[in-house]
């Protein structure tokens, strides 16, 4: 009786094929490049949003008697706001409205003479009982300082109030209606 060896191959890859392999590597490579783009594109929007909030601050400090800034935010409309809330020496809180365009008027108004955002809120609640608030925020438009409340009614309209920021009245409002849901 003759008794034969076989070779044994040692593990290989055979069962693998050549292009399965370059495929796989090719889709991860695209996932991370992906991942990094991203990561940055967030990271420039979300710098975007705070960007001029320090020089904002620097003039609102300069050239106003504000001495403490408690809140910035930005409004867009026809003309660009920063809206600072701070407080002045005499521990008055006042809002001053810094518009981006070179050349216009700055408008500060003490918070005493405005409708509290809270006032706002319980007004908003009183007529939409129903409805789900997103925010309210000082705004501008047409050089007449307004609030700016924005909320869901239902589940397929957006909608934006600007009332008066001293008295709460109506200005205009903005619904957009979703098409799809």
């Amino acid at each position: 009786m003759i008794t034969r060896y076989t070779k044994v191959k040692p593990y290989s890859h055979a069962g693998v094929p050549t292009w399965l392999k370059w495929v796989v590597i090719i889709v991860c490579l695209v996932i991370l490049i992906s991942l990094i783009y991203f990561t940055y594109l967030y990271h420039t929007i979300l710098q975007d949003k705070t960007d001029g909030f320090a020089e904002t601050q620097a003039y609102v400090l300069k050239n106003t008697n504000i001495t403490e800034i408690e809140d910035i935010t930005r409004f867009q409309a026809d003309q660009g706001y920063t809206i600072v809330l701070g407080k002045a020496k005499d521990q008055k809180e006042q809002y001053v409205f810094v518009p981006e365009k070179k050349g216009a008027k700055t408008v500060v108004i003490d918070a005493k003479k405005t409708k509290e955002k809270q006032d706002i809120i319980n007004q908003w609640q009183k007529q939409c009982d129903q409805c789900k608030l997103v925010k309210v925020t000082p705004a501008m438009i047409d050089e007449k300082p307004l609030w700016e409340v924005t909320y869901w009614q239902g589940s397929d309209n957006y909608i934006m109030d600007y009332l008066s920021i001293y008295d709460g009245d109506r200005f205009e409002q903005i619904r957009l209606k979703s098409m799809f849901n």
